[in-house]
C-alpha cells in the first residue's frame, strides 16, 4: 500500500441477525464463514488489506479507488452466483 491515496471499502451482510434467527447459529456461522472467504479472496486478488472484521462485514483499505470498486463488484458477482442469482 502506498503512502498516497487510500480508499476504504466497507462490506456488510444484509440480514445477518435474521439469518441467525431463521437458520440457527451453527448454520449462520457456516454461511457467514463462506461469505468471509469470498471477501478475503477478492481482497487478496485485488491488492487490498483487511483492516478489521466486524462479524458480518469488513473494513478494507486499497491504494486505488479502481481496485476497491473492482473488488466490490467481484464480491457482489461472486456472492450472487453462489446464491444462484446470477450477475
Amino acid at each position: 500500500m502506498s503512502d498516497g491515496l487510500l480508499t476504504i471499502l466497507f462490506t456488510d451482510v444484509e440480514g445477518s441477525t435474521a439469518l441467525h434467527a431463521s437458520k440457527g447459529d451453527a448454520e449462520a456461522r457456516r454461511i457467514l464463514g463462506a461469505s468471509d472467504e469470498v471477501v478475503r479472496q477478492q481482497v487478496r486478488e485485488r491488492g487490498g488489506r483487511e483492516i478489521k472484521s466486524t462479524g458480518d462485514g469488513f473494513l478494507i483499505a486499497f491504494g486505488s479507488p479502481r481496485r476497491a470498486v473492482a473488488c466490490a463488484l467481484a464480491i457482489r458477482r461472486t456472492a450472487a452466483a453462489a446464491a444462484g442469482a446470477g450477475p
